[in-house]
């Protein structure tokens, strides 16, 4: 069943106020509900009366799941019990009845400041029964929990348990010792006997909702409880646009949670599922996932793990420097928030895959930054997981969505700077695994890779005369070298067609910035010291120039050494005139003779050039290990230091030869490459 982005839109909750962006789509509350139920997480919404919560939930129970075909569907209550779950679930029962689960409560005694737990029990009193609320200790509250928690009668035997979803509302209008009991429900699991016997099959998930613990009869969830809960959403956040409101007002007025068409896309949310679970992640995204889960899990100030100091406390009280960045504000995740936060990107990369699909471009082409994929699943993992520094919740009255709205861009900017520092680095030391000469070249610079290039080359080289038509055809790569240089000096002296020639030979957004440099180029040094310089005569307009055009004349040769000899006269002719090329031809030839004039020449022959540019090649890898080894370890140093600490492995990985196709990608990333020009 092929399916659209608009078949998984819900019906009767309207909220069009964007909560992030990913290649330019808006996303909407609605998206990361449906792109954490497509990774099979489980959700949990909070917000005030009348927010929208249990409408949201209806409609993904009734428009995705068919309602009660693949869903359950639970309120929240004081006397919950599990009866009501496994009558639910059609499970036949031997005896067929319960006794009665008594009513808990657990009360904070302020006098003592204890907390201790009240049963509702019938006494007879002056002839009379009458309801009381009995103190008993928690070892009597366990043995309650026990009892009622599965049924010690023999269940005879299980059916229409292949249930794939479940919706709790009100879920902390239960006290703590009821919410316990949901604790099956939550991961899909029935005690039965002494066995767990699984709901669903593979894929099974859930959403709860519930109002602030700032309201009456709202109890806490304990740590145990949220962790069952892999995404939050706070609609206190993410609040609708008045023009929104008016719609639903428009759509219908009754104050009551809408009916929406009962659908079944199981089948489909579950082949998404599945395609998400078998997803790995790349080096890149794993590198963020271990900065969030570790890097901000460690005190660099204490050198111990955040969980084994009062973090936020230690902060202030010893005035770290970082106590107002993102290491004072957050804590790090916990494995298992890691992998719901790759797992509800991979679900946010699947939605927008469906809008980029209606657009009527192809999804497979889609190339999705993992950063800002994984932070923009982050931003819901997180919140009210205790990671968040509590002064900094403070200030948004407690909203921790609010206050980590906040944090998510220098969040962002740390991540993306270590990255780019991390490949940088790498690269020098890849550059000397990678064949790639024009690298090379650059790091030795002109006169050390010529000597280099003599020496080697004179080892392999023996001595011939050879007539001028000889020397023209025996080397053609230097004849093409001398040609490319006379086509940058034209171009270097023509800014029109230089802009002309980058815009048709480099990606829309490396073309903007090259063109930049050109327009820098053509302007006269007055123009120049005004626009940029502001009169600060300590600035040489002419050194600045110089190093601009050497850069200009860099991504220039970068473009013609990926192109063959005849791609690079074609790719010429579009902006030099005939006669023009003519006399470029003449010149390189001219050169050529020139070069290899006299009597006798090197000359490499044929059947030894492999051995030549092989030991080139070492050797020249050789000269660059050892005139940046010192430099690789300072920054290797600096970059590894404080909180980065725990992630330096990832520099042993990145230099892996499985990794190499992985690494040159990120390289190219980096050094923003030129457009590939087929040959």
């Amino acid at each position: 069943m092929k399916i659209t982005y608009k078949d998984l839109k819900v019906k009767n909750y309207i909220n069009t106020n964007p909560v992030d962006k990913l290649l330019g789509e808006n996303l909407y509350l609605t998206d990361i509900v449906a792109a954490a139920l497509l990774a099979g997480l489980n959700l949990f919404f909070i917000g005030d009366k009348s927010s929208g919560k249990t409408q949201l939930m209806r409609d993904f129970y009734n428009s995705w799941f068919g309602g009660e075909k693949w869903g359950l569907w639970e309120e929240g209550r004081l006397d919950f019990k599990p009866k009501d779950l496994f009558e639910r679930l059609n499970i036949s029962l031997a005896k067929g009845n319960f006794d009665k689960l008594p009513r808990i409560k657990m009360v904070y005694m302020y006098k003592g400041g204890y907390v201790t737990y009240l049963v509702e029990s019938m006494e007879k009193e002056n002839g009379k029964i009458v309801l009381k609320w009995v103190e008993v200790p928690k070892e009597v509250v366990d043995e309650l929990e026990k009892k009622y928690s599965t049924t010690t009668d023999k269940l005879v035997e299980l059916r229409n348990i292949n249930k794939r979803f479940f919706c709790i509302d009100e879920y902390t209008r239960c006290p703590q010792v009821i919410m316990n009991l949901f604790y099956g429900l939550m991961v899909g699991e029935v005690n039965h006997d002494g066995k767990i016997i699984k709901l669903g099959n593979g894929y099974y998930c859930g959403i709860a909702a519930s109002n602030p613990e700032s309201y009456s009869g709202v109890f806490s969830m304990d740590p145990a409880m949220r962790a069952r809960f892999n995404i939050f959403i706070d609609f206190r956040d993410y609040k609708p646009k008045p023009e929104d409101n008016d719609e639903l007002k428009k759509k219908n007025l009754s104050p009551k949670v809408q009916e929406s068409e009962k659908k079944d896309l199981f089948s489909v949310v579950e082949e998404i599922y599945n395609k998400i679970k078998e997803k790995k992640p790349s080096i890149k995204e794993r590198f963020v996932l271990a900065y969030l889960q570790s890097g901000l899990g460690f005190c660099p100030k204490e050198k111990k793990w955040k969980e084994q100091t009062n973090w936020p406390l230690i902060c202030s009280k010893n005035n770290c420097a970082r106590s107002s960045g993102v290491c004072g504000n957050l804590s790090g995740i916990d494995e298992r928030d890691a992998r719901s936060v790759y797992r509800l990107a991979k679900g946010l990369e699947e939605i927008i895959k469906l809008k980029k699909s209606e657009e009527g471009q192809n999804p497979e082409e889609l190339k999705f930054d993992p950063i800002k994929t994984l932070l923009s699943a982050y931003k819901f993992v997180v919140p009210y997981k205790g990671v968040i520094n509590p002064k900094r919740v403070k200030e948004y009255n407690g909203i921790e969505a609010l206050a980590l709205e906040k944090l998510i861009t220098p969040l962002e900017e740390v991540i993306r700077k270590k990255w780019r520092s991390l490949i940088e680095i790498v690269r020098l030391e890849s550059d000397l695994v990678l064949e790639n000469p024009l690298l090379l070249r650059r790091e030795l610079g002109e006169q050390k890779y010529n000597e280099i290039v003599e020496r080697v080359r004179d080892k392999y080289s023996e001595e011939i005369e050879l007539k001028p038509e000889e020397v023209l055809t025996k080397f053609p790569e230097e004849l093409n070298e001398l040609k490319v240089d006379v086509y940058i000096k034209k171009l270097l002296g023509d800014y029109d067609t230089l802009e002309r020639f980058f815009k048709a030979t480099l990606e829309d957004e490396e073309a903007v910035k090259a063109v930049e440099l050109v327009n820098f180029l053509s302007l006269p040094d007055d123009k120049l010291r005004e626009k940029y310089n502001e009169n600060n005569s300590s600035v040489s307009i002419s050194e600045t120039k110089k190093r601009v055009k050497k850069t200009v004349e860099n991504v220039l040769r970068i473009i013609f050494s990926n192109l063959s000899i005849l791609k690079s006269e074609e790719m010429i002719r579009d902006y030099l005139s005939k006669k023009e090329l003519e006399r470029i031809d003449e010149e390189a030839k001219k050169a050529l003779l020139t070069k290899y004039s006299g009597e006798k020449i090197k000359y490499i022959p044929p059947d030894r050039k492999e051995d030549y540019l092989k030991e080139l090649n070492e050797e020249l890898r050789k000269e660059v290990g050892d005139k940046y080894r010192k430099e690789i370890e300072n920054k290797k140093n600096k970059l590894f230091s404080n909180e980065w600490t725990l992630l330096s492995f990832f520099y042993d990985e990145l230099l892996k030869p499985e990794n190499k196709k992985e690494l040159e990608e990120y390289i190219n990333e980096i050094a923003q490459p030129i457009k590939k020009t087929q040959e």
